[in-house]
C-alpha cells in the first residue's frame, strides 16, 4: 500500500480501489507484505479520508474487507488507542498524531525552516509553505499563510500532485525513469486526481491549472523535467 495510488488489499476479494466512485487501478502486492499491516494500515486510511469518523460497515464498503476482518482490525487499533468504537462508529483517536509527528520530528525541516517561511511571508505578504516530496506527489510540511479573496491553505501532511504545484516541477528534475512510469500510470489511472483527497475538485477557483496557493522555490533549475520545464 502506497502514498499516492490506492494500492490493492489482498485477498478478501478486492483488485483494486474505487476512489470518489471511480476505479484506480491495483499495483501488484509484493511477496514479502504483511497482509494484515496492509489492512490495518487501509481502515486508517478510510478513516483519515473521510474526515475521521465512518460506521463499520462503511469501512468494509470502502476498505472492500470482510465485516469479520474489519471488526478485528478496529478492535486492535482500538486496544492500541489509536482509534474509538462509538457503537457502530469507529472514531480516529489523539493517539495517531504521535506516528505523523514522528516523522516531523526526525525530519527537523521544519524547526530549521519555519521561522524562515515566516520570516519571508512577512515581507512579501504572501503565502509560504515547506513541502517534501512523497513519490509523485508533494506534502506540506511548514504553512505560513496569508488571507486572500481567491486562496486555499492545506494542512500539514496534505498530499497533491506534483505537477498541480509549484515545487513539483523542482523535484521532479530528481526522478529516475521508475519514477517517471510511475507518475505516467497515476496520470492514466486518475486524470482527475480523485485519489487526492486533499485536491479541491468542483468549484475551485484555478491559476493555471494549478491550487491558487503560494509557495517559495529556493532552486530554480532550467532543465526540462519530463512534461515540466522549471525555471
Amino acid at each position: 500500500m502506497e502514498g499516492v495510488l490506492g494500492e490493492a488489499i489482498p485477498a478478501e476479494g478486492t483488485h483494486g480501489k474505487a476512489v470518489h466512485g471511480e476505479a484506480v487501478p491495483a499495483r501488484a502486492v509484493p511477496a514479502e507484505a504483511v497482509t494484515p499491516l496492509i489492512r490495518g494500515i487501509a481502515v486508517l486510511r478510510e478513516l483519515t479520508e473521510s474526515g475521521g469518523t465512518l460506521s463499520l460497515s462503511a469501512l468494509e464498503r470502502a476498505t472492500g474487507l470482510a465485516r469479520s476482518t474489519v471488526d478485528r482490525i478496529t478492535a486492535t487499533l482500538a486496544r492500541m488507542g489509536y482509534v474509538r468504537v462509538d457503537g457502530r462508529d469507529v472514531r480516529l483517536a489523539p493517539r495517531l498524531m504521535e506516528l505523523g509527528n514522528a516523522y516531523l520530528s526526525a525530519l527537523r525541516l521544519p524547526s530549521l525552516l519555519s521561522a524562515r517561511a515566516d520570516a519571508l511571508a512577512d515581507e512579501l505578504d504572501e503565502s509560504v509553505s515547506l513541502a517534501v516530496a512523497d513519490r509523485d506527489g508533494i506534502r506540506f510540511i511548514h504553512q505560513a499563510t496569508r488571507r486572500r479573496a481567491m486562496s486555499l491553505s492545506f494542512r500539514i501532511g496534505d498530499l497533491l500532485p506534483a505537477e498541480r504545484t509549484a515545487p513539483g516541477p523542482l523535484f521532479a528534475t530528481e526522478w529516475t525513469e521508475t519514477d517517471w512510469r510511475r507518475w505516467r500510470a497515476r496520470r492514466a489511472a486518475d486524470p482527475r486526481d480523485l485519489s487526492f483527497t486533499a485536491v479541491p475538485h468542483a468549484g475551485t477557483a484555478r491559476t493555471r491549472g494549478r491550487t491558487r496557493t503560494s509557495y517559495a522555490a529556493r532552486r530554480r533549475p532550467r532543465r526540462t523535467a519530463g512534461p515540466w520545464t522549471t525555471s
